[in-house]
């Protein structure tokens, strides 16, 4: 029987931990599971938290609550039981491994003085090294002095060694080595296998639970990143609507239709990445029919977006200056070529006729007498 209690509730689950503390969980998207964006809250006052042993042993009595769980989390359920049962087992053994073994007098003798052997070498060395007798060197030269020096500097570090390695060895000495390595031809001992194992369900507990994270991560942030493009299509089409209603002349016909067709008063419409790309096109060249633009200039029989920009400019200029009826309009395109522009946007299709000669008009607007 579980430590953990699961209770649920209208909006989710009430949860006791092992250690009798209350949590409350809110099943957000109502789907019945206790998924990484819901919330735990403390029941129990502020500063407590769920472990998370806690927490998967909550996470699977959630499932057990509603319609179950799959093949795959059942079997994470497992890998997650037998770490439990494995860490268990070795900390048993952990805890009579440090129980100190009883030694005899002439045992505890033995081993303090087989540790304090290389103290005793190392200590010679370093006080041997520093007394060394003047005969050996003339100690007048500096040479004599340098060779003296390094001699007791090797000694000192060779006592250091030593007594380092005693003090190592009076630490562990009455330490009983945590894992018996071998038993027989058998090779690792049964704690050390499970020690393996528990890592080893851990780490691809671990892995999987990353993975789960990851993907539940890419699901919210393309969710955010689709609400987002949804507010900014809307923003852009609401702002469109409202420049034709306010200025509807400086808008070809059909264009001003169009962007009154995409008008949404619920404010639930999702437009398509076709409408979108059509209204940009329409507010780069409003006086151009959008049916006339096409993708760029390898389709012969509509006005590149690039080319359909520079020919709205024109037209732009030229009803400009004719609503303020200054003759200015003619010193961008004469009067004949302006209806000759308006006579092929007017058709219903072009040809490639009809592009070759727009693209003639704009590269001599003024070339013909009104």
């Amino acid at each position: 029987m579980s430590a953990v209690q699961v209770t649920k509730t209208e909006s989710g689950w009430t949860i006791v931990d092992s250690n009798g503390k209350s949590f409350s969980v809110t099943d957000k998207n109502q789907n019945g599971k206790w998924d990484s964006s819901e919330l735990c809250k403390s029941l129990s006052g502020s500063g407590n938290y769920l472990s998370a042993e806690d927490k998967v042993e909550a996470q699977y009595q959630i499932l057990q609550t509603g319609d179950g769980a799959t093949e795959a989390e059942m079997a994470r359920y497992e890998r997650f039981k037998k770490q439990q049962e494995a860490r268990a087992a070795q900390q048993q053994q952990i805890t009579q491994a440090q129980k100190p073994a009883k030694k005899n007098f002439w045992q505890k003798f033995a081993t303090v003085t087989t540790s304090l052997m290389p103290l005793f070498g190392g200590l010679t060395g370093m006080f041997g090294a520093l007394a060394m007798n003047r005969w050996s060197y003339n100690s007048g030269l500096g040479n004599d002095s340098a060779l003296r020096f390094m001699n007791a500097s090797t000694g000192i570090l060779f006592g250091m060694s030593g007594a380092l390695t005693s003090a190592a060895m009076l630490s562990g000495m009455n330490r009983t080595p945590v894992i018996n390595t071998y038993q027989g031809n058998s090779g690792l001992s049964g704690g050390l296998s499970q020690a393996i194992e528990a890592q080893n369900a851990y780490m691809q507990e671990l892995q999987e639970q990353n993975q789960i994270r990851f993907e539940e991560m890419q699901e919210k942030q393309k969710e955010n990143a689709q609400k987002a493009e949804k507010q900014r299509n809307t923003q852009f089409v609401n702002a469109m609507v409202q420049e034709v209603n306010n200025n509807p002349d400086a808008y070809n016909k059909i264009n001003a239709e169009y962007i009154e067709s995409l008008e949404d008063l619920d404010g639930e419409r999702e437009y398509t990445e076709e409408e979108i790309k059509t209204a940009k096109n329409i507010k780069t060249s409003p006086y151009i029919p959008y049916t006339h633009i096409g993708e760029n200039a390898e389709d012969k029989t509509k006005l590149s977006p690039a080319f359909a920009s520079k020919l709205n400019a024109l037209i732009a200029n030229y009803e400009k200056y004719n609503a303020e009826n200054s003759d200015k309009k003619f010193d961008y395109i004469s009067k004949a070529n302006y209806t000759a522009i308006k006579t092929i946007l007017n058709k219903t299709t072009l040809t490639e006729a009809d592009v070759n000669k727009l693209k003639e008009i704009y590269k001599n607007p003024v070339d013909k007498e009104d």
